[in-house]
């Protein structure tokens, strides 16, 4: 994710009529990236965006093990975890 004043910059130098490669080499933003901020394909990162901790770890949040141990399950490939043999 790139700076607010980053996004700006290349969208203040588009409206001035510079193409998406001027830009990009003005900006150090790759050509794609300023093509999408162009076509408005790219979310709209607003000032006061919040973003909420998720990471349990992180932030000391609970953590859902039902949900964790489902999404371990689908990254182990079969989806099924079962409790070790006792």
């Amino acid at each position: 994710m790139h700076p607010r004043s980053t996004v700006d910059q290349a969208r203040a130098l588009t409206q001035r009529g510079l193409g998406s490669s001027e830009v990009a080499k003005i900006t150090g933003v790759p050509v794609s990236t300023v093509r999408k901020w162009r076509s408005g394909q790219s979310r709209p990162i607003g000032e006061n965006q919040r973003h909420e901790p998720c990471c349990p770890l992180c932030f000391g949040s609970p953590l859902d093990e039902l949900a964790y141990a489902y999404l371990l399950g689908l990254y182990l490939g079969d989806g099924h975890l079962s409790p070790p043999p006792a």
